[in-house]
């Protein structure tokens, strides 16, 4: 019981652990391809020197290469934080929470000796093994036919397992293997949160620049304001939703604190 308790515990590091590193995964995906949005619009997206006004230029190579800038930053610190986490989860593993093997002196101590046999009373000495458990079952039995119990395997009903019988979230966070992965968590914290905050601002930049070229085409190429006008209300209208989210998720979230060391 006590080796299937640590597996549990290290199952819990290997589940946090991975919490983040597959989160960081996901924001590295998706920092690419928005990369990849705003240098296409950096350079195939330019619009045409004689047919767009100069400020318009210089808004879109403004947008666009702030963009690039979160967007690398994002990536760095994904990878940093990713990085940092699957190696403290290792550390935990390895140094921290092992599986309690018993050594030889345990074994030894819970092994039954031939003197625990002789330091018995004569009764107990002479009783016919298994007889008395099969008659407490046989009695047990007989005693109420009409009464049909499910046997409880789960050990639920008598508390035979207290610890997972009603563990409440304080009892959880209590737990040595919690509090050293919450200690360690510090680390990559701050890299996590300022990577989701550096995405969210290339972002935006990302939309400011489609919203931009929209204008540039549609404006001053086709000469369709209408369109202009509705892409423009369409791009900004989204970058606002996008800004109201996170400032919404970040105002629940807990304050995060810089790390002071790595190793």
């Amino acid at each position: 019981m006590k080796i299937r308790k640590h597996e549990l515990y290290r199952e819990d590091i290997r589940d946090l652990t991975d919490l983040t590193v597959s989160k960081m995964d996901v924001y590295m995906v998706i920092n690419v391809l928005q990369l990849l949005f705003c240098v296409l619009l950096f350079t195939e997206g330019m619009p045409q020197p004689g047919l767009t006004p100069l400020w318009l230029h210089w808004i879109l190579a403004a947008t666009s290469g702030s963009g690039v800038l979160y967007f690398v930053l994002s990536l760095w610190l994904a990878m940093h934080a990713s990085i940092a986490a699957h190696s403290f989860g290792v550390r935990l593993l390895t140094q921290f929470v092992r599986l309690p093997v018993p050594n030889l002196q345990q074994i030894d101590s819970a092994a039954a000796k031939a003197k625990d046999y002789e330091a018995l009373s004569l009764g107990q000495i002479l009783r016919i093994p298994v007889l008395q458990q099969q008659l407490r079952k046989l009695t047990a039995a007989m005693g109420d036919l009409t009464t049909e119990e499910v046997e409880d395997t789960t050990g639920m009903q008598d508390n035979f397992l207290p610890e997972v019988s009603a563990v409440s979230v304080e009892e959880t966070a209590s737990l040595k293997h919690i509090q050293l992965y919450r200690e360690l968590q510090a680390n990559w914290q701050a890299y996590d949160a300022y990577s989701r905050v550096s995405m969210a601002m290339g972002t935006n930049q990302l939309l400011q620049s489609i919203n931009a070229y929209c204008l540039g085409v549609l404006l001053s190429e086709t000469q369709t304001g209408w369109a202009a006008a509705c892409c423009m209300a369409v791009i900004s209208s989204v970058a606002w939703l996008i800004v109201r989210h996170d400032r919404s998720k970040c105002g629940d979230c807990p304050r995060v604190q810089m790390p002071q060391t790595l190793f």
